[in-house]
């Protein structure tokens, strides 16, 4: 994840699907970046909104899977 904390936005690398579902939600806020980037999955979030859940489809995309079950239980909202 890369934070611009100037432009109040982050980019983060999501698989395809998790993309869509998040771009769909309101492409205004969260939105694949606008090169061969946003093809390969890095999407760029306005930090005003849904940043918690898409920064937890982010890590469970990235972490061993093996942590991803103890992750899942300890965050309040799955």
């Amino acid at each position: 994840m890369t934070l611009d904390e100037k432009d109040h936005q982050a980019v983060l690398k999501l698989n395809e699907i998790d993309q869509l579902v998040f771009s769909t939600y309101d492409p205004a806020i969260i939105y694949p970046v606008p090169n061969k980037w946003g093809k390969q999955g890095w999407t760029v979030v306005e930090l005003k909104e849904i940043l918690r859940d898409a920064l937890k489809c982010a890590y469970c995309g990235v972490e061993p899977k093996k942590l991803i079950p103890v992750y899942k239980k300890k965050t309040p909202t799955n």
